[in-house]
């Protein structure tokens, strides 16, 4: 694609036409994967703006305050088979709004969701990103069901189940994405683990895979695992493993060992 001339200085102004465009043709061809491709490109303006560098001090600087915050809400909200109604980053502190910022940035520059689900279109994907976007950032907190009761008004055709599982399938993938690139932005290469919840559903993937990684592995070493066992399982989901998401519905999360 030729970039127009009179764009060729402004990135930002670029990306933002990059993302009208995008909008207008998966309105207009819903089916055709357009969006996907387009989306490389939009990720490519976005990797080269100065915006994008401000945001990769930014995730370079988190530190175990940080990560124990993300952590905990994966814990509090993603674990529990229920929804949980106790909200999640109800401080109002530097660390608290610090992750806010970090999570929103990666919403918004990573798109991390998936636009891939079966009872909704395409296009729809963008707009469980924002929901997502406004529910992790609110100053008053944020948990599984008040992002699921904000999914009820934009898909009432949806069945509460499948609501619900986007609502926490999307929600560990954002939680899983934060700690990821912030992890690969720090100059050395951390120590971390696959840790979840042990019972009747973690999957022979996620078994394996924790038995495999044992107390620790550099975060380069877990993310080629990943990859490496979501292709290699029948209910692998490889094109998630960026999102920390080796299989469907998966509940594990990666925890630093050393900080």
């Amino acid at each position: 694609m030729t970039l127009p001339e009179e764009y060729q200085n402004s990135a930002e102004q670029l990306e933002a036409e990059v993302e009208q465009m995008i909008r207008e043709q998966v309105e207009e061809y819903p089916d055709n994967g357009s969006q996907r491709v387009e989306n490389q490109f939009s990720k490519f303006l976005r990797g080269n703006s100065p915006r994008m560098e401000r945001i990769r001090q930014k995730g370079a600087q988190l530190d175990s305050n940080h990560y124990e915050l993300l952590d905990s809400a994966f814990r509090e909200q993603v674990w529990p088979d229920e929804l949980q109604k106790s909200p999640s980053w109800t401080a109002d502190d530097d660390v608290t709004s610090d992750v806010q910022e970090w999570v929103g940035s990666v919403l918004e520059m990573e798109d991390p969701v998936w636009d891939d689900y079966s009872n909704i279109p395409m296009a729809a994907g963008l707009t469980v990103k924002q929901e997502l976007k406004e529910s992790l950032t609110q100053h008053q907190g944020w948990s599984l069901n008040s992002i699921d009761r904000r999914l009820r008004k934009d898909f009432p055709h949806l069945e509460p189940h499948e609501r619900q599982r986007i609502a926490r399938q999307e929600t560990a993938g954002v939680l899983n994405r934060a700690k990821i690139v912030s992890l690969i932005l720090r100059p050395d290469d951390p120590l971390v683990k696959w840790v979840g919840p042990d019972n009747d559903d973690t999957t022979e993937l996620c078994t394996q895979l924790k038995d495999d990684v044992g107390d620790g592995v550099p975060v380069s070493v877990l993310l080629e695992k990943l990859e490496e066992y979501a292709e290699e399982y029948e209910n692998g989901t490889p094109e998630r493993v960026e999102q920390g998401l080796p299989h469907w519905l998966c509940r594990h999360t990666i925890e630093v060992v050393d900080q």
